[in-house]
């Protein structure tokens, strides 16, 4: 009677623990996913089922929670969640969702769909418009591809009603490059503390810095008006910065946030960044990728250069054409078995940089592929 027991346990211990849920959140060994990297980075080579999930290489727990603290009524509030997919699969966000209707969520650019070494965004928006107080929500990020996963994020802050910031957020739009840039904001303060003031900024970009003006009493408030400056060094590009404004208020509170956002001069897009031809057997060519770039302004392309010559671009530029925002173009990679360009060591690593007719634009992409295990 105690060996059939005994038998039954270890037969529920065993089907319990090889679910096939269990094949769908670890690696290759548990019929997994394929992690791309080296056994140091990837928790699926060697580890059994009590290792880390899957979900952990598309963003680390560390990343997955953010707190914004005290803000003011009215401010812009939003974080960005990187994910990225460093799976052989391609990976899909099917949904996501929020707990609580003081966040709203977006994915970034509408790119729900990442291929090998794609990334995108998950940007939660804390409205302090609408809500006072304390607030957290949780964000469910649900993908379905290449295996079932749900992917849990968290925000929380407290919504100052005292204070209030306008504008929401500080645009620098268009800044031209080389050109120091200003814009200016008020923040009311309607607390109970006298004494009560900005006494400092902090921003941890060096090209960002602020003037802070004597407070002065309007109809039971004080306003203080602070100037926010980019300096003539400030890097081409666009940029989203949150900077502080420091107070004299207690320890928890004494920092306001504000947002800024702008570009500063010309710039290209390249998506994606990476581009990964997948695992190909020797001589094998490869399938054919599809590589964009949108401009803030208006562009022409002059020439496109790769390291490897083996790696064919489908474009042909046309000194002749009018300037425009979007270009789209594809190629593939001929995958030679021998010479210089063939793949080292089973891998093959170019790069493709994009000349225009801008001498200080020129965006730029990677381009991998690896070989195929006979």
């Amino acid at each position: 009677m105690t060996r059939i027991a005994i038998t039954i346990l270890l037969c529920i211990f065993f089907v319990c623990t090889f679910t096939p849920v269990e094949a769908q959140l670890f690696g290759p060994r548990y019929g997994g996913s394929m992690y791309i990297g080296s056994d140091e980075y990837n928790p699926y080579a060697v580890k059994p089922p009590s290792a880390l999930p899957w979900t952990q290489n598309v963003i680390k727990s560390e990343k997955r929670f953010f707190n914004f603290k005290a803000v003011a009524k009215g401010t812009q509030c939003e974080h960005r969640f990187e994910l990225t997919n460093p799976f052989q699969e391609t990976l899909r966000i099917a949904t996501v969702s929020t707990s609580c209707t003081c966040t709203s969520v977006s994915i970034e650019d509408n790119k729900s769909t990442l291929e090998t070494y794609e990334k995108t965004a998950i940007i939660a928006h804390l409205h302090t418009d609408k809500f006072d107080g304390q607030k957290s929500a949780t964000i469910n990020v649900i993908i379905d591809k290449p295996y079932p996963a749900t992917i849990q994020l968290d925000i929380r802050g407290e919504i100052r009603s005292d204070i209030i910031v306008q504008p929401m957020m500080l645009r620098f739009d268009n800044v031209r490059e080389n050109t120091a840039a200003e814009r200016s904001l008020s923040v009311s303060y309607t607390g109970s503390r006298a004494n009560w003031k900005i006494v400092g900024f902090e921003s941890t970009n060096e090209h960002i810095t602020a003037e802070i003006n004597p407070p002065s009493a309007e109809e039971r408030k004080q306003v203080t008006k602070v100037k926010i400056k980019l300096s003539e060094n400030m890097p081409k590009g666009k940029f989203v910065e949150r900077v502080l404004l420091i107070t004299n208020d207690t320890a928890e509170r004494r920092e306001i946030p504000v947002m800024l956002q702008g570009t500063v001069g010309k710039t290209v897009k390249v998506s994606p960044e990476t581009v990964f031809f997948g695992y190909l057997k020797p001589g094998e060519k490869s399938p054919q990728k599809t590589v964009s770039l949108k401009g803030t302004e208006p562009f022409r392309i002059t020439k496109l250069l790769c390291n490897n010559p083996e790696v064919q671009v489908d474009f042909t530029p046309n000194p002749e054409a009018p300037p425009q925002i979007f270009y789209s173009f594809s190629l593939l990679y001929t995958n030679p078995k021998e010479g210089d360009a063939a793949p080292k060591d089973g891998k093959m690593e170019a790069k493709v940089v994009v000349e225009t007719d801008d001498e200080n634009i020129k965006p730029e992409f990677k381009v991998l592929m690896e070989i195929a295990e006979e």
